[in-house]
């Protein structure tokens, strides 16, 4: 990525130098279990659907994946049927600047970076280059985080349809795990849900005996609100994590920080 600082102000390069070209491409008539088989190979939050060429299609999520397959309750599902076929795009000749404020703007934490003639060239999400992006480093995690974020209290062994339930209900990715005092003891995460889904090659039968801890992940942070978001962030790309859990002074949950809350309230664009 290349910045220069000019008259005060960072001048970014185009979106084709900083795009991520070495992603994964789904096609439309791929099943569900494969399509989350891509997903999961990639380190990405979204695959694109292309046609033979190379011409974007539309794209999809772990959300598209578990909503439809939440839907129909079968591993019959194609991914024509929940993908999203109008998508927000970068162009290659577009500037940081210019991708930043699109995904601020729809709310969205990744774009598919496309040519003149719609041929997929790679991805930029959100992870790629927020902790690269000047910030402002008077902001504290109370400034940014989520307060009072959904969250769930414990998880049994025979929770699986409740939380894929939840899952598709809210259309969150992640919630934390409070015990009945509101101390957090883990997060649930909708790409641990996927792959156990995956395991099971998305059999209902076998998916409703799948032990629900299992989708219970511990690859997130806890700060406190007071911790500075500068820190907050550098941890973040170290461990590569995409949560964190905010504890007040009382070590009970505060609230959460995700790549967009850094995105949208601390970085400096």
């Amino acid at each position: 990525m290349v910045m220069r600082e000019l008259s005060g102000r960072v001048t970014i390069e185009r979106a084709i130098d900083l795009v991520d070209k070495d992603i994964v491409f789904s096609t439309p008539n791929i099943n569900i279990v494969s399509a989350a088989n891509r997903l999961l190979k990639s380190s990405k939050w979204r695959v694109p659907v292309v046609d033979h060429k190379k011409h974007l299609l539309g794209v999809y999520t772990a959300m598209d994946i578990v909503s439809r397959y939440y839907e129909k309750k079968t591993n019959d599902i194609l991914v024509n049927e929940f993908m999203k076929r109008n998508v927000v795009c970068a162009f290659q000749d577009e500037s940081l600047i210019d991708v930043v404020n699109k995904m601020r703007l729809f709310s969205i934490s990744g774009l598919p970076v496309v040519d003149d003639d719609t041929k997929v060239i790679g991805l930029i999400e959100k992870r790629d280059i927020i902790f690269d992006l000047p910030m402002d480093e008077s902001m504290k995690a109370k400034d940014i985080m989520t307060e009072k974020p959904f969250y769930v209290k414990g998880v049994t062994e025979n929770d699986s349809v409740e939380i894929i339930r939840t899952f598709v209900k809210t259309s969150f990715k992640r919630f934390p795990i409070v015990d009945g005092n509101m101390n957090v003891v883990g997060l649930l995460h909708i790409t641990a849900m996927l792959k156990n889904l995956s395991s099971v090659n998305f059999a209902w039968d076998e998916f409703i005996k799948i032990n629900a801890k299992l989708f219970v992940s511990n690859n997130y942070l806890i700060v406190h609100e007071q911790d500075p978001v500068i820190s907050i962030a550098r941890s973040m790309k170290a461990n590569i994590i995409d949560t964190v859990v905010v504890l007040n002074n009382e070590d009970k949950l505060a609230g959460i920080i995700t790549e967009s809350d850094i995105l949208d309230k601390a970085v400096l664009i």
